[in-house]
């Protein structure tokens, strides 16, 4: 998890134990605004590490392949 702030860090944890999860799930467990997880997601999924899938009104939230175990 070389070049990851913080923040970043947490979710990718938050992921490995729980697995895939919605956006709101990870605002709930983590009480981050949901607009600096917003971003931090952005910038997540730009590098590659997570992939966002837009499920009716949700977002599902899960690693990418390369970072799963």
């Amino acid at each position: 998890m070389q070049g990851l702030g913080e923040k970043e860090k947490q979710i990718v944890k938050f992921l490995i134990r729980k697995g895939d999860v919605t956006q709101a799930k990870i605002n709930r467990e983590t009480q981050m605004s949901k607009a600096s997880l917003s971003r931090w997601l952005k910038t997540l999924e730009s590098k590659g590490i997570i992939k966002m899938e837009k499920i009716g009104k949700y977002k599902k939230v899960k690693l990418s392949n390369k970072y799963r175990k």
